[in-house]
């Protein structure tokens, strides 16, 4: 097909293919004259209708091939000769990054930005040191070494070093995007000079020099208003490198570091992928509370078992940034199936295990561990739970929850959530307090078991195992995640101040099935046959 004339002047055609398995396959456009770089969406062997996530509304081939027609024109109407240069521009702009990415080397490393400066500055640089012989090496970067340090030591049992850390990187905050061609790399700071203020283009060229010695080095660019932040890297490599050969940067490579001229003439820029740890753009899908006001709050969990963990593991995803993990046992090939953790932690101690998976997982602030029963962490530190903003226990041992209840009553200023599942997970509960209603022992038997359940069932539900005293009650691991996020909802809405009051949350999941399963539902009977119910009410009361 014969296009009409461009902006530039050019006169191309567009080609049509149709691939072997069209429809399932959408049709293959190129523009000859190549297009690539001056039309927006045009890449060197085709034409991007779709964005990402994006795909033909149909798979009948007419109507395929119009809705291509129609976004096709679409994109004419931004390169025509009469087309608007802004909307061009903006076009362009919008995918810049793609652009740019296509014209560089992208080399297997991971980089991970820490924390997003709030202006352009220099990045201590360090390796992860017990990921050294893998291809993908992941490189932490951050502004201060002490940001550094703290991360190296959440990702590692050992001991980590930060004297004489490397500044090969650099943080530039841009204010207008650059051209859509990569230059070379001795071009870099002109192609970036328009883009950036006065003094930070000074700061930046003196990095450039001091940097020099570094036979790698990275630049972190920023594009303009983009939010969460759009972070764009660049790589600068010594030609003599080779392609898989990967950078380690460690605790003394600015004291070691020296001119090696066989390895910084004529280098060269490639890219990789940049992730950022800031909470704000982890949690950055999540509008539905204030971040900042929730990363503030101590959460105490009483208990890393199924429930425990999942709930400690859902907190830590939706912000909060202060955990402490109380629990005595050890994860055992039984718990495989309903626990967050896996095998790599089999015979850990649950609270200790969890806080390394945490820190690992998730840019979580500070996560104690106490691998000991609640009675005697409080023995040993009376001052533990002062701070807490909420305390969750889940251990269904009574003994504990009972004297968390005690020291509720006695006027401790936290909020307690006290959450639990009866047998096979199919009912949930969660007693929440509040300033008035601070004591919650009435609603249990001597023994510590619910007067107010929703189902019964044969010896409690409670399965002995061998040994001396010990059972499980069954559950499966579905039922639990559903009690799990139960709870976590409501502690979330109680440090967000959407909770004020005292409550009794229940779970009713398929209570038909209980009865297969050889319990009986003692639960309201409009509920029996649906699917999933979660019930928000006042505290029962005292049934004897």
């Amino acid at each position: 097909m014969l296009l009409p004339l461009d902006y530039l002047g050019v006169q191309r055609h567009l080609r049509i293919g149709f691939p072997e398995k069209f429809p399932q396959q959408n049709l293959i456009l190129k523009v000859a004259p190549d297009a690539w770089l001056k039309w927006p969406h045009t890449f060197e062997n085709s034409i991007c209708l779709y964005g990402a996530g994006e795909h033909p509304s149909s798979l009948e081939p007419i109507d395929l091939v119009h809705e291509a027609i129609k976004r096709l024109r679409l994109l004419i109407g931004f390169v025509a000769k009469d087309a608007c240069p802004i909307s061009r521009q903006k076009e362009f702009e919008r995918e810049i990054s793609t652009y740019w990415n296509q014209q560089l080397t992208r080399i297997h490393q991971t980089a991970l930005l820490l924390r997003i400066p709030k202006k352009s500055c220099a990045l201590y640089t360090l390796s992860d040191a017990a990921n050294r012989s893998l291809r993908n090496m992941p490189t932490w970067f951050a502004e201060e070494v002490g940001v550094l340090k703290n991360h190296a030591s959440k990702s590692s049992k050992h001991t980590v070093r930060t004297e004489h850390l490397a500044q090969s990187a650099y943080y530039l905050a841009l204010s207008s995007v650059p051209s859509i061609e990569i230059p070379k790399s001795e071009q870099l700071l002109q192609w970036l000079s328009e883009h950036i203020n006065g003094t930070e283009l000074s700061n930046f060229q003196n990095w450039l020099g001091e940097s020099s010695k570094y036979s790698t080095r990275w630049v972190f660019l920023k594009l303009p208003e983009t939010n969460p932040p759009k972070i764009q890297t660049l790589i600068i490599r010594g030609m003599s490198q080779q392609d898989k050969f990967i950078k380690f940067y460690g605790h003394r490579t600015a004291k070691r570091s020296k001119t090696r001229d066989n390895l910084i003439i004529h280098p060269t820029l490639h890219t990789t992928d940049v992730y950022t740890l800031e909470p704000s753009v982890i949690h950055s899908r999540n509008n539905s509370v204030d971040l900042g006001h929730v990363a503030t709050k101590k959460i105490v969990m009483v208990g890393a078992g199924t429930l425990g963990s999942f709930v400690a593991l859902q907190l830590a995803k939706f912000g909060i940034q202060r955990l402490t993990i109380i629990d005595p046992d050890k994860l055992s090939d039984a718990n495989l199936g309903r626990h967050v953790l896996g095998i790599p932690e089999l015979g850990q101690n649950k609270a200790e295990a969890m806080r390394s998976y945490l820190l690992r997982n998730m840019p979580c602030e500070k996560v104690n561990a106490v691998p000991t029963y609640l009675q005697f962490a409080l023995y040993d530190k009376p001052s533990m739970l002062d701070d807490a903003d909420v305390v969750v226990i889940t251990t269904a041992d009574w003994d504990s929850e009972k004297y968390l209840w005690e020291l509720k009553s006695q006027g401790a200023t936290w909020e307690l959530v006290q959450a639990w599942t009866e047998p096979q997970a199919y009912i949930g509960h969660a007693i929440v307090s509040d300033s008035k209603m601070n004591d919650g022992r009435y609603l249990f038997e001597p023994g510590g078991r619910f007067k107010q359940r929703l189902s019964d069932w044969k010896k409690g539900g409670v399965i002995p195992l061998p040994g001396c005293g010990e059972s499980f009650i069954p559950s499966g691991p579905v039922g639990v995640i559903q009690v799990a996020s139960m709870v976590a909802d409501i502690v979330i809405k109680i440090a967000t101040g959407r909770l004020a009051d005292a409550a009794w949350f229940s779970m009713i999941k398929a209570p038909s099935t209980i009865e297969t399963l050889g319990g009986e539902y003692l639960g309201p009977q409009e509920y029996l046959h649906t699917n999933l119910t979660i019930l928000s009410r006042a505290w029962p009361d005292d049934v004897s």
